[in-house]
């Protein structure tokens, strides 16, 4: 099943369990956040990007692991789950080992890359922050259609700095988290527009989400 990312670009994530834990509602600081893009080794052009790979997997055999990934997204204020970069990760991991050469390294980083321009797109006001109005309209784009109670619900998990809006780093853990869910609901509704759970299917899906 083909994975569809509310507001980047598709991408094909194969499974692996979270790390117990990992989470996607840890509460980061309280850091401002604007347009941290350009602290980051990942943010910047293949040639950086290759150069910091090769840095910091040469006492590694080549690989980059998961806290290696999380240091180097979390940084200029962001703050990105060890639950979250586990599941960057594994859309990548080819042979599910916990770890990406630099083949599939490069494709994590047109992925982010691509997360990085969709969400410059819509923040129209350049603050680094995506506001409420922002948000419905990726949603929405990418055929996500939800309830306002649903919305804000979502908007309540994912804002972890409690300040009404999004930063890059809440944008993309609500990415996965939805396109995870849609995942999970498409395998038990067979193509419908609903779907019915007995007890042990939905604490299946709800584990999923993990």
């Amino acid at each position: 099943m083909s994975y569809q990312p509310p507001y980047g670009y598709a991408s094909s994530p194969q499974a692996s369990p979270y790390f117990p834990g990992g989470n996607y509602y840890s509460t980061p600081p309280p850091i401002p956040q604007k347009q941290p893009f350009q602290t980051s080794p990942l943010f910047g052009t293949e040639q950086e990007a290759a150069q910091w790979f090769r840095a910091v997997s040469s006492s590694s055999g080549g690989y980059i692991s998961v806290p290696q990934l999380q240091s180097a997204l979390s940084q200029g204020g962001m703050i990105f789950s060890y639950a979250t970069t586990e599941r960057l990760i594994s859309m990548f991991d080819a042979n599910l080992d916990g770890a990406i050469d630099f083949t599939e390294f490069q494709g994590l980083h047109r992925y982010i890359l691509s997360m990085r321009g969709g969400f410059s797109q819509r923040d129209t006001s350049r603050d680094g922050l995506l506001e409420e109005n922002e948000v419905r309209m990726a949603l929405s784009a990418n055929f996500y259609q939800v309830d306002d109670t649903t919305f804000q619900t979502l908007m309540r998990k994912f804002d972890r700095r409690k300040r009404g809006s999004l930063g890059f780093d809440d944008y993309i853990e609500l990415s996965l988290f939805v396109g995870k869910a849609k995942d999970a609901f498409q395998a038990q509704s067979q193509g419908k527009a609903d779907a019915t759970f007995s007890f042990s299917s939905f604490l299946s899906a709800g584990a999923s989400l993990l």
